[in-house]
């Protein structure tokens, strides 16, 4: 609540600034709306799917850039380390600090799933197809980044980022800005076709974790790095090495497809075991 009174305690024109900020938001998705209205369907076969999903993804991309740099004259760089300005140092993107979470995700989430193998062997079958799998998997590579990188830039650098609000020091205050993020993070995948149904409320808590999980990544390093690359490494997992029926990306061609999920519990288990494994790569690189 203090945090809310200091934001209204500005002067007017910081407080304008705010005001901007909370409608930049959703302007972001009416331009990108209007935008995707313009794109045509490109076909019905695996590649034309993933070129379209990849156009809409790069569009919204577009609208993140031009409300923030015409709208709230905030330039790029500010969301990828949104407190350099304060800390008066300079961090370019650092390419180690993405790997390490893409991965430390990619192997824990791996080992995790690999458990579950051995214990619910019905659940999975082997459905990797190789034929013709060579251009569908590097495209969908280039559309799970830009994917990854749209989710990051909205739900951890700009909320981050809003009103220019300082990194939060005290438990408290993480927790709050982490909590708004898993918040914001799970409805916006209320659509997909997995939060519908029996499961629905594994994975919708499954998605508030990660976005906990990454809000809190995003201000421990003070940047958007790891947690792109955490976010990242999740999704290549799901894409590449164990899909599951009813996921929103179906066309994946995976090496293991989860049928069905004997322990639903397991979803959001699993969810919290990777990110605390992260949490614990991060702090033992501070250590």
């Amino acid at each position: 609540m203090s945090r809310i009174k200091n934001i209204f305690s500005r002067p007017k024109e910081e407080i304008s600034r705010t005001v901007l900020w909370v409608f930049g938001f959703p302007l972001i998705y009416v331009l990108y709306f209007v935008l995707s209205l313009f794109v045509p369907s490109f076909g019905s076969s695996v590649v034309s799917i993933i070129l379209f999903n990849t156009t809409l993804f790069i569009l919204l991309l577009v609208s993140f850039l031009l409300v923030t740099k015409y709208l709230l004259k905030t330039p790029f760089s500010a969301f990828l380390s949104p407190w350099t300005e304060e800390e008066n140092t300079e961090k370019p993107f650092r390419t180690a600090l993405f790997l390490k979470g893409l991965v430390s995700v990619m192997i824990i989430e791996i080992l995790l799933i690999g458990v579950e193998m051995l214990f619910n062997r019905e659940d999975f079958e082997f459905t990797f197809a190789p034929e013709g799998f060579v251009l569908p998997w590097l495209l969908l590579l280039i559309m799970l980044f830009v994917s990854a990188l749209n989710e990051e830039l909205l739900f951890r650098a700009y909320i981050g980022h809003f009103g220019n609000l300082k990194r939060p020091e005290t438990v408290k205050g993480k927790l709050i800005l982490a909590s708004v993020s898993g918040l914001l993070f799970s409805l916006s995948h209320f659509m997909n076709p997995e939060s519908s149904g029996d499961l629905a409320i594994w994975y919708m808590v499954s998605y508030f974790v990660l976005g906990f999980a990454f809000m809190l990544f995003y201000i421990q390093t003070g940047s958007l790095e790891f947690p792109l690359g955490v976010h990242l490494g999740n999704n290549l997992v799901s894409a590449y090495f164990c899909g599951y029926s009813g996921s929103v990306i179906n066309y994946t061609n995976p090496l293991f497809t989860q049928k069905t999920i004997s322990n639903p519990s397991l979803i959001l288990i699993e969810a919290v075991l990777a990110m605390t494994a992260c949490a614990l790569v991060i702090k033992q690189k501070k250590n």
